[in-house]
């Protein structure tokens, strides 16, 4: 088994290029060939809250990210709400209206029941309980699969209350992309899902853990693995994990998610709805809101490349999240108009 520990994505990126790169096998999938790693891949995240990614080479893009985070706690499942943020993602649904593995849907409504508030209140009944698992994987997954899109690659969580006091999370995979999963959106949504589960539970936020049963890497990715691999440290050379880390250089800092989890909920009702005030935790007024409005204004002024950049950048002044702001900043200024 193949473990790659690190403090964040950032530093878990090209650490996980190096080594698909080294160990990687060629094979064949539904989808053209792939690198796929020749065992088990684990990845365990020791500062899950720094979340957000930077590498260039990448060009995450972190509006995305942070509108799927609410997306998914917001139970939804449609694609026009989301699809606002990515606008081919519609092509993983069957119907062109629903994703049939949405994993915010499985989570609190898709089996009868909120998981989610129900592990809650189990764990903060009892927080020594070794019972609460999230399920994202049903066994209907295992019919037609041939005419399905979408069913979930992350198929469990388990939440447990860790002997330092901090809840811990793993979480289970049956099929990843080291790209747009595992060190992409993966990184974002589940460690999001932690630090919300932490704050209702009243505990601080401990590992995140994601143990993938096959990682690879699609072909049309392969020249990214040849470019972020070099960004992996040589320990021979006294290099570390965090020396292009904006987090660890403390350029950087993540910014709490939730303040009063008593109205966290309400307030993932009222960002769904894009209101614009009524909001309990100011990571809403002050990072989602100003995210949210400087991609709209950046999609909305397509006529104008230089034009909408500046714009955008002006409204994600009022943003202060330091990692968020920086991410999405330069995320921008990729998109200015070649110079002659």
């Amino acid at each position: 088994m193949e473990v790659i520990r690190v403090a964040n994505v950032q530093q878990a990126l090209p650490e996980a290029c190096y080594r698909m790169d080294l160990r990687g096998v060629e094979t064949e999938t539904r989808n053209g060939k792939a690198l796929t790693a020749p065992g088990a891949w684990t990845t365990v995240y020791e500062n899950p809250n720094e979340r957000v990614l930077f590498w260039e080479q990448r060009d995450a893009n972190p509006f995305f990210h942070l509108a799927e985070c609410i997306w998914m706690l917001g139970g939804r499942d449609d694609v026009a709400w989301i699809s606002e943020f990515s606008s081919n993602i519609g092509q993983f649904s069957d119907d062109g209206k629903r994703f049939g593995g949405a994993y915010g849907h499985r989570w609190r409504l898709a089996f009868g029941f909120d998981q989610l508030t129900t592990i809650i209140r189990n764990l903060t009944e009892n927080p020594n309980c070794r019972r609460q698992v999230l399920t994202m994987w049903s066994p209907n997954d295992l019919v037609d699969q041939s005419r399905k899109k979408d069913v979930p690659c992350n198929t469990q969580a388990f939440f447990q209350v860790a002997p330092n006091g901090k809840l811990d999370l793993m979480v289970m995979n049956r099929s990843n992309d080291l790209v747009w999963g595992a060190y992409g959106a993966n990184a974002v949504h589940f460690s999001f899902l932690l630090e919300v589960v932490a704050a209702y539970v009243g505990v601080e936020v401990g590992t995140y853990t994601q143990v993938s049963m096959n990682t690879h890497v699609y072909e049309r990715h392969y020249d990214l693995v040849q470019t972020l691999k070099m960004f992996a440290p040589d320990v021979m050379a006294g290099q570390r994990l965090g020396d292009l880390d904006p987090y660890a250089l403390r350029e950087v800092t993540a910014h709490p998610v939730v303040e009063n989890a008593g109205m966290f909920s309400h307030d993932i009702t009222l960002a769904m709805e894009f209101a614009t005030r009524g909001y309990s935790n100011p990571f809403f007024p002050d990072v989602y809101l100003p995210m949210v409005e400087a991609w709209r204004i950046f999609k909305e002024n397509k006529d104008w490349p230089e034009k909408r950049v500046d714009l955008a950048l002006e409204r994600l002044e009022g943003c202060r999240a330091p990692d968020w702001k920086r991410a999405a900043t330069e995320w921008l200024e990729r998109r200015r108009t070649p110079k002659p």
